[in-house]
């Protein structure tokens, strides 16, 4: 996966780079709570996203019915 929009004069960073970018920004120790709040949001969207996939599936599939 890529960023779509940057500046062309960049080179666009992979996700796995923005990853390892995000992890090494968050590895101070000060910034636990952050990562705490961080870490809920990701599973909270994660959450929503698989319960959006599934609603999507159902409803396909009983359409096809």
């Amino acid at each position: 996966m890529r960023l779509v929009h940057s500046d062309s004069r960049e080179s666009i960073p992979t996700a796995d780079e923005l990853a390892i970018k995000v992890r090494t920004a968050l590895a101070d120790t000060s910034l636990g709570q952050f990562r705490l709040l961080i870490s809920k949001l990701i599973d909270t969207l994660t959450n929503e996203y698989a319960e959006a996939c599934a609603t999507t599936t159902a409803s396909t599939i009983k359409d096809k019915k």
